[in-house]
């Protein structure tokens, strides 16, 4: 994929006011009205531990975590933390919670049946549906991966499908699945490029099979099977599955008893176990990348016929002890090679051994299987000796110096060589972002640039090495597009540089005499050897909300409920008022302070429960900032569960909400 860097724009809510028209439009035809969409993954506590010994309960229209605990006879606190749910007020349709087996359930819960109205469209390894509800959008994974993705995810970021170049007969999606397949890169990664053209509208069956105590939420799908959701899982109702296939540079290793074996495509870390079979373990780059190459207390004397790895190896090897009991000394050196594979489940999957042959890793382990795996595309392997093999004694870090270098933009990044040690790197981004390392060992005897590709017009096709890693690695071409410019040679000065934290970064001059400055593999420009640009303006501290409470979380209608708020970095902010019932907005509230207290009263008439949404706006950074241009930055919202009035002993009482100048309480319809 050929895409650049996403660019964050301003938001204007006169610009959603359409959309936002017609899904309540759509939501009133269809007559669903669900609790608020949310992504699972947002809504959990990290590092909690659900209550799996619990059977599940799918939240259906009108839920709120109070009724689910008192219909299950339970307290809201307990379920939330069997739940690990960081925000009780954000539960959605269809979402699985954990509930007692036991304690007394007065009733069974309610069993959903209802028919929605869905865009559909299919992609290479997987497809997309966007609910018309809601607005949600699940992606589906042939693996059987789930991801969500609700409106407020998605719905304000941009997406720009003009730098976005598929290969024959495939295409990029538009809209809403744009903005989720554009800005999400686990997405791309997940379900590849569309397979139809554009998207299909559809009528769909949501509902809950099973009793009060384990429910299963069921969805209709466009070519008439059914498939059964889970947290963050899915599965056909008839048990079928469709595999993914992938492919990705690799480096590997051997060691004493075992391998190492690096991702080009994400930067993860695998260790093998045992020469034929044993345990699997992964390493994610942030659990490596900022760890030292050499710790101290760590002996880097290997024994005859032994090699200490170096890099990302070098740095799990010496920082996890059982790493280094596992695999013993490295055998060889670092090699390159193309890692086929197929993905059957999130935690299955086959791929191919710079050996050719073919692996299984299955629940934490690996065994080698019989028969080899089948390239989608054949690419050369590297075999033989590297053409300029690094030195083991060689630090990670360079020393101050100047060496002869090639230096190349692309439209969302920069590609950088150095002759002394035959290294390319990458700098994802056009201002800064995330780099990117390809050893010598790993490109040299790569085919030069396989792809075909016609060249668009102003752009360059890159060639040599620059060829070679751009060419052989997918996540190289989609991250960075196309070149911009040919390659430039120059003579580079390289250093060690302090920074404040009392550790060091690379820094590395360019021939346009702008420098690069890396830490913990991320770069940006090092403005401060720059006397001809200007002093940037100090970035303000991140806005936070720090509280946002209620004096009541239960009420009858006609009464009224006292809000408190505190911001911090906020430099004002607004309320919409919500009838979760009908999911339309009662009241807007506009150019309240950063924190305060307000009144909201609850009508007579309201269909479900009371939701309160505060945002928190900032000027944007760097601008002269003018009403117009504030920025919507954090939010949080709460919901009021509304209750039948008691029918002795409570008279009625009706709070008026204090005046508010220019305040609509009733909004008017786009």
């Amino acid at each position: 994929m050929n895409t650049a860097q996403p660019i964050i724009r301003k938001w204007h809510p006169e610009q959603w006011l359409p959309l936002l028209a017609l899904v309540a439009l759509l939501a009133g035809i269809f007559g669903v009205s669900p609790a608020a969409a949310q992504s699972p993954d947002s809504v959990q506590q990290f590092g909690c531990n659900i209550r799996t010994d619990w059977p599940t309960y799918s939240v259906v229209r009108g839920d709120s975590v109070s009724r689910i605990a008192r219909r299950f006879g339970t307290t809201t606190r307990v379920l939330i933390d069997a739940n690990c749910l960081a925000n009780a007020n954000r539960i959605y349709v269809g979402q699985l919670l954990r509930v007692p087996a036991t304690g007394g359930i007065p009733t069974p819960g309610p069993i959903s049946n209802f028919n929605v109205g869905v865009s559909y469209q299919q992609f290479e390894n997987g497809f997309m549906i966007w609910r018309s509800d809601n607005g949600l959008i699940w992606v589906f994974g042939n693996n059987g991966q789930l991801l969500t993705y609700p409106l407020s995810g998605y719905g304000w970021r941009y997406a720009d499908r003009s730098v976005v170049f598929p290969p024959p007969n495939r295409y990029a999606p538009n809209n809403g699945f744009l903005k989720v397949w554009y800005n999400f890169a686990q997405v791309r990664s997940l379900i590849g490029w569309a397979t139809t053209p554009t998207e299909s509208g559809h009528l769909m069956n949501i509902r809950t099979v099973g009793d009060a105590t384990s429910q299963t939420v069921v969805i209709s799908l466009p070519d008439g099977r059914s498939a059964n959701l889970y947290y963050s899982n899915w599965n056909y109702t008839d048990g079928s599955t469709n595999p993914i296939t992938w492919s990705t540079g690799a480096s590997y290793q051997q060691f004493e008893n075992g391998y190492m074996l690096w991702r080009a495509v994400d930067g993860q870390i695998w260790v093998l176990s045992g020469l034929n079979g044993g345990s699997f373990q992964s390493f994610s780059v942030s659990q490596y990348a900022w760890l030292p190459l050499l710790p101290l207390g760590i002996s880097d004397v290997p024994p005859a016929g032994g090699q200490a790895p170096i890099n990302g190896f070098g740095k799990v090897w010496r920082n996890f002890p059982e790493i280094r009991r596992l695999l013993g000394w490295a055998t060889t050196g670092e090699g390159g090679f193309t890692m086929n594979g197929t993905t059957t489940s999130p935690t299955s999957f086959t791929f191919n051994l710079h050996d050719n042959r073919a692996v299984r890793v299955s629940t934490g382990g690996w065994t080698v299987t019989s028969g080899p795996i089948v390239p989608p595309t054949p690419t050369a392997t590297v075999t033989g000796t590297p053409v300029t093999p690094t030195p083991t004694s060689t630090p990670a870090e360079p020393r101050p110096g100047t060496t002869a270098a090639a230096f190349q933009t692309y439209e969302n990044g920069y590609m950088l060589w150095r002759q002394d040690t035959g290294e390319i790197r990458i700098f994802y981004g056009t201002d800064g972002g995330i780099t990117a390392s390809y050893p010598q060992q790993n490109y040299a005897n790569l085919p030069d640039n396989p792809v075909a590709l016609p060249t668009p017009p102003g752009r360059v096709r890159p060639t040599s090495g620059f060829g070679k890693v751009w060419g052989n690695f997918p996540e190289v071409r989609s991250g960075l597009g196309w070149a911009t410019a040919p390659e430039q040679g120059y003579t580079m000065t390289y250093r060690t540089v302090s920074n404040q934290q009392g550790g060091s970064s690379l820094w590395y001059s360019l021939p346009d005499g702008r420098n690069f400055i890396e830490v913990n593999r991320n770069w940006n420009f090092d403005r401060a050897r720059l006397p001809f640009d200007e002093t940037p303006e100090p970035r303000p501290a991140d806005p936070v909300i720090n509280s946002f409470t209620a004096d009541v979380m239960q009420a009858a209608p006609g009464t009224s409920v006292t809000v408190r708020w505190e911001t911090t970095e906020v430099a004002y902010t607004e309320f919409v008022v919500y009838d979760t019932g009908t999911n339309t907005a009662l009241q807007y509230l506009e150019n309240q302070p950063a924190s305060g207290s307000t009144v909201f009263a609850i009508p007579r008439n309201i269909s479900g429960d009371l939701r309160i949404v505060l945002t928190g706006l900032v000027p944007p950074f760097g601008d002269s900032p003018t009403p117009d241009t504030f920025e919507r930055a954090v939010e949080r919202e709460l919901v009021v569960d509304v209750v039948a009035a008691a029918p002795i002993s409570t008279p009625e009482v009706t709070v008026e909400a204090p005046a508010q100048p220019d305040v609509e309480t009733t909004p008017e319809a786009p």
